[in-house]
Parts: C-alpha cells; structure tokens; sequence
C-alpha cells in the first residue's frame, strides 16, 4: 500500500482538510468578485441561455417546451460542472506550480479543492433549473434527495479523472488542445440539448449506454428530474470508478518521480 502513490496522495491529504477548503471557497469568491448579484448573476445568464435555447430546442425536436425546458435546464447545468473540472484538470499542476516546488504539499490537494469548488457553483447553478421547472410547473418529488448520493459518486469520478489527466497533461502537452476540442465535441455527441430516445440500434449504444458522460449526467440529472436513479446507472458509473481508480494508480505510479520536473 506505502508503495501506491495515489493512496499516500489520499492518505497525506487528510491532513490538508482546511486548506482544501480554504482553497475551494477562496476560488468561488475570486469568481464572483466585482459582481453586484454574486452567484445570482451568474445563474441569471445561465438562465436566460437555457430559455432562449429551449425554446429553439422544443421546436427542433418536436416537444412541448414545458417539457424540454426542465430536461435541458438539468442536463445543461451539470455539463457545465463536468466541462469546468474537465478543462481546470489540463491546467491545475502548472496553475499551483509555486506552492507544488516550494512546499511538500500533496498534489491530490488542488485536485479536491478544484471539484469541490466547480460542486459548489453547480449548486449556484441549479437556482436556474429550479426557477424554470417552478415557472413551467415541473413537479418535484422526494426523489430530488438522491441528489447527495449523486453529487458523492460524482465527486470521486471527478477527483480520479483530474488526478490523472492532469498528470498526463503536464508530460504530454499536446493534451492540453486536444481536451479543448474533445469538449466541444462530447457537447453535441452527448444527449444535453437533444433527447436520448430520439436514438435506437447502435446509435443508442454508442452515445448513450457507453458514454461515461452521459452516464455521469444522467446519476445527477434524474433526482433533479424528480426520478429514480436506474440501477443500470450506478452499475455505469460504479464501473467507471473502478476504471479510473486503476488509471489513477497506474498513471500516479509511472510518473511520481517525474510530475515536479514537468510542472511549470
């Protein structure tokens, strides 16, 4: 287990709980600096993005807007989580590049404090799921309190996907671009503005059962929606998990001696 460098990264992080936390809410408050609103005028413009979309989207798609609305506003709002860690990830190490080479401090920190920072701002963001689904009388129902659970499985696919990509990022820097571009693509290829069953055969397969994002959205999506979460859908992402544990260890185990001499 000594010799396992991502467990050492979990174990020595526990004693940075406050500065973990410290850097997550230092991060929220420098985003809303200068701003009259705060958070609210951030899910103000989310907001006002998702109906003006929404009702473009009903019309392409062929559905009644007081359904579509709710469904994009949910999934629209979790990609902008998942996108945010996903894009923070290529560039973290080199970000905290003066505190990683002048203090021994476990890079696992930055990688916590980052996801629970982007978790914090998506439930900013979910003020403007709620305000659309309360003005197009969307129905909640207990169901929305599997969110905690959602939001738990969340957090540890995204701490094991940011710790590895952002090692990888830092030795192969052409990553950095590719993620960018991957991310404008997941966008269209993953169901968030178009309806899921509006696909069937291999399609459906393709981007849908074996989309790990959209797997990931639909675990926060359906509580939101006032549904069940699909046991079909933990076991996804219960895999995931497992997949990015392995990398995780893998990738921390071959680069360990090397990731301080690539971050700049």
């Amino acid at each position: 287990m000594e010799k396992i460098f991502f467990f050492n990264q979990i174990k020595n992080s526990f004693r940075y709980f406050d500065l973990i936390t410290h850097i997550a809410l230092k991060e929220v408050k420098i985003k809303y600096i200068r701003t009259l609103l705060g958070p609210i005028w951030n899910s103000l413009s989310i907001m006002i993005f998702i109906i003006s979309f929404g009702f473009v989207g009903s019309r392409l798609w062929g559905l009644d807007v007081e359904i579509f609305l709710p469904n994009f506003a949910a999934s629209y709002i979790i990609w902008i989580c998942i996108s945010n860690i996903i894009g923070e990830s290529t560039t973290i190490l080199n970000a905290n590049a003066n505190i990683l080479k002048s203090v021994n401090t476990p890079i696992l920190v930055f990688h916590l404090s980052m996801v629970l920072k982007n978790i914090s701002i998506f439930f900013h963001h979910v003020l403007a799921f709620v305000l659309i689904s309360l003005f197009f009388s969307h129905d909640f129902s207990f169901s929305i309190i599997f969110i905690i659970f959602s939001v738990f499985f969340f957090f540890i696919i995204a701490v094991l996907f940011s710790f590895s990509w952002s090692i990888l990022c830092n030795v192969y820097s052409d990553l950095v671009p590719l993620t960018n571009n991957l991310l404008q693509l997941l966008f269209f290829i993953t169901p968030i503005f178009w309806p899921a069953e509006r696909l069937t055969g291999t399609y459906f397969k393709l981007l849908v059962d074996f989309n790990p994002i959209y797997q990931i959205l639909n675990l926060i999506k359906q509580p939101l929606m006032g549904n069940l979460i699909s046991m079909s859908n933990v076991l996804s992402c219960l895999m995931l998990i497992i997949f990015l544990l392995l990398i995780a260890i893998l990738v921390g185990n071959i680069f360990r001696k090397k990731i301080i001499f690539f971050i700049n």
